[in-house]
């Protein structure tokens, strides 16, 4: 009777190769799913970035056919994460760089025009702090303003890209500076190719395209773990 027992309990148990075969089969198992989920999660986080993207310069050649204004859409690389966002032209000003103002020449509009706002040079994208407001002119915090320059203030909050992702014009294979809409909704004879890449993989990518002279924006996702 003992030795049966004995034999019973030796016959029910897992021996040392079993235990370690299961661990291992089991730890397979996780990295697979993590593997899957991040996966996933980069997916979902490419589709937004694309889709947002869309729907920004839809929402840009709508704003400039109601405001009767030209649309820009501005890029900026610097901080975090690559950003974007939606200006309105304003009007059309006399820039001096060295004392940093620029002169209200067009003027008409005095929204947005606050201390301590922002106002962007169209023909650069780059945008500064408005220091002081003048009757017909503002100093700003940096010297951007020379010549005549196109300026305005955005009429949407400025949007990054998730991390890990940036943007790439193509051509000619930079990174993108702005997209133009005219008050009528059209924009440049040639197309915007916007590509949305996710740095640390290189095998797909997403694009938004704006159509040639139409305007019309539309995006797809290429290849890679964004399907």
């Amino acid at each position: 009777m003992r030795r049966a027992g004995r034999a019973g309990r030796q016959a029910g148990g897992f021996t040392l190769i079993e235990l370690l075969a299961v661990m291992a089969i089991m730890m397979l198992m996780t990295v697979i799913a993590m593997t899957s989920y991040f996966g996933a999660t980069r997916g979902a986080a490419m589709r937004g970035a694309i889709t947002h993207l869309q729907d920004t310069l839809t929402l840009a050649r709508q704003a400039a056919i109601m405001q009767r204004r030209a649309a820009h859409v501005l890029f900026s690389s610097q901080g975090e994460a690559p950003s974007y966002v939606i200006c309105l032209h304003e009007g059309t000003g006399t820039g001096d760089a060295t004392r940093k103002v620029l002169g209200l020449d067009e003027f008409d509009n005095r929204e947005g025009l606050v201390q301590g706002g922002e106002v962007y040079n169209l023909n650069t994208g780059a945008r500064t702090t408005i220091a002081t407001v003048h009757a017909q002119s503002i100093t700003t915090q940096d010297a951007i303003w020379t010549g005549e320059c196109k300026y305005g203030w955005a009429v949407s909050p400025t949007v990054q890209l998730p991390d890990g992702f940036t943007l790439w014009e193509v051509p000619p294979g930079r990174f993108p500076l702005s997209v133009l809409f005219n008050p009528d909704g059209t924009t440049r004879t040639e197309d915007y190719t916007i590509r949305v890449l996710e740095e640390t993989d290189t095998r797909g990518y997403g694009e938004v395209k704006v159509a040639g002279l139409t305007g019309f924006v539309s995006s797809a996702i290429v290849a890679g773990q964004a399907k």
